[in-house]
């Protein structure tokens, strides 16, 4: 499910912290002290009246047995548990059992840790308030349960291990058995000197000891977690003394097994239970079931904005890929239109035209046939012709050829090409070039199917030079440049 904003409450018999967010953004919303707490967390409540309240409780009134019951399930596993929670703390408001699992030997029972609020006056304001307020109650639990996600959290592995760390309240102390909570104890000590962490360690396991809960030739594994400079002391003190071994947790291991930054827990150290958390669910939950009914209706509520959220981006989902099969379906049908479109115009110009039929026109139609099949020169024809009388007269350079047929204006069938051309080198001597000109005309007379050659610009048609003698002036000779044209019809 989507992460959530929540409420996070660290509340002690001297007031406490609130806090808003998740585990890896936390805001400080401000203390609430002993006095007007409640009214504070009233309000608080008001001002974020969607964010689940949990409170995590820090007292040195705690209640821990270890108990086993016979492995049942259901409805009967539930009023079994009921009845040995009344038995053991009779109408205590605050009290749970967590489920650890199966004994290994004997009828395989289950094993049960009994956890209760032994004095719960001070809290009554507290819930007091959230329940004037309809505030959505999410879980009542103890700071041994947050420590408890915060042992998971690290992956330590031991049979046996002691965490230590500061809190508001004092030195909290919690013994883990094969990764599971089996003790918690608060000693205040304010100022968490080296020697009085160290003394309050060494009584912790003389409890152990004394309760055969932990062996006394069992070395104890002891983590420091969030004691700053102080940590150093206490682990050379307790390293000290054979039954301890000690491992100072670094504000590196635990930001990254709580993805948070290296600095988050050096003002607020309440903020270290509330980010281990901050995000799940605790092992147990002291807070009776008439108290869950405004968190009931809240989780319904949240349920059903996320259904339809979910119903809402299937419903976008479904609308977007029906547009575009719109679109596509739209696009396929233009096509078919303009293919239906192109076929129709192809039909229209391949259909057989209504020719009149008339003798006639039947007549001219056919004349017209004969001319054009009777006069169709192929260019290879053309350029073979010009191409050997030039071949013939390497002084005349062509810079124009052009070609037309006139078989269907003159009796005589074929094409009328014009050439247009300068003599190179020209050194002035007009005589010269009139010469090479009659050369050029020889050549192309004498070419198959060539007739009616005439010159139709010479040389001198743009100067005022004469034949006799060297035109030449100023020692700079002027182009040569002529223009000639004939018939060329099919080779007999």
């Amino acid at each position: 499910m989507l992460r959530e904003t929540r409420l996070l409450v660290y509340l002690s018999p001297h007031g406490g912290s609130a806090f808003l967010g998740h585990s890896r953004r936390l805001e400080w919303l401000g203390e609430l002290p002993e006095a007007d707490g409640p009214l504070v967390l009233a309000r608080l409540a008001d001002t974020h009246p969607h964010a689940p309240v949990m409170l995590i409780v820090d007292s040195v009134d705690e209640d821990f047995r270890l108990e086993s019951l016979p492995h049942v399930s259901g409805p009967a596993r539930a009023e079994m548990v009921a009845r040995r929670l009344r038995q053991l703390y009779r109408n205590s408001p605050f009290c749970a059992a967590w489920r650890q699992g199966r004994l290994n030997q004997g009828r395989r029972d289950d094993r049960y840790l009994m956890v209760s609020l032994i004095d719960h006056d001070w809290l009554a304001p507290w819930i007091a308030a959230l329940r004037e307020r309809r505030a959505p109650l999410m879980a009542v639990t103890l700071v041994s349960a947050a420590l408890q996600a915060l042992y998971a959290r690290l992956k330590l592995r031991e049979t046996h291990g002691l965490l230590a760390t500061p809190l508001p309240a004092g030195l909290r102390l919690c013994y883990f058995q094969q990764g599971q909570l089996r003790f918690s104890r608060l000693s205040p000590n304010e100022d968490n000197r080296s020697s009085n962490a160290a003394e309050e360690i060494a009584k912790t396991q003389l409890y152990l000891s004394s309760q055969r809960i932990l062996l006394k030739e069992v070395r104890l594994p002891v983590h420091l977690v969030n004691l700053g400079p102080a940590a150093s002391g206490i682990a050379q003190s307790l390293a000290a003394e054979p039954a301890f071994e000690p491992h100072v947790v670094s504000p590196a291991e635990l930001a990254h097994a709580l993805r948070v930054p290296a600095d988050f827990f050096a003002s607020q150290p309440e903020t270290l239970p509330l980010a281990a958390l901050a995000d799940g669910v605790p092992v147990y939950n002291l807070a009776r079931a008439e108290l869950a009914g405004p968190y009931l209706l809240h989780r319904i509520g949240r349920g059903v904005k996320l259904a339809a959220a979910a119903v809402l981006g299937a419903g976008l989902t479904f609308a977007g890929h029906n547009l575009w099969q719109a679109h596509d379906l739209e696009r396929q049908t233009k096509a078919l239109q303009d293919s239906a479109r192109a076929t129709a115009r192809q039909a229209r110009l391949t259909r057989t035209p209504q020719m009149p039929a008339d003798p006639d026109t039947l007549a001219r139609v056919a004349h017209l046939s004969q001319r054009l099949s009777t006069t169709q020169i192929a260019p290879a024809t053309v350029l073979g012709a010009v191409g050997a009388a030039l071949a013939q007269n390497p002084a005349i350079r062509l810079e124009k050829l052009d070609w037309r047929h006139d078989g269907l204006k003159h009796s005589a069938a074929g094409v009328r090409v014009e050439i247009e051309a300068r003599i190179e080198p020209f050194d002035g001597n007009w005589r010269a070039a009139a010469q090479k000109i009659d050369a050029l005309r020889a050549s192309l007379a004498r070419q198959p199917g060539v007739t009616q050659i005439k010159l139709t610009q010479t040389p001198m048609s743009d100067h005022d030079a004469t034949l006799s003698g060297s035109t030449l002036t100023d020692g700079a000779p002027r182009e040569a440049r002529f223009r000639l044209e004939f018939h060329l019809g099919a080779a007999t």
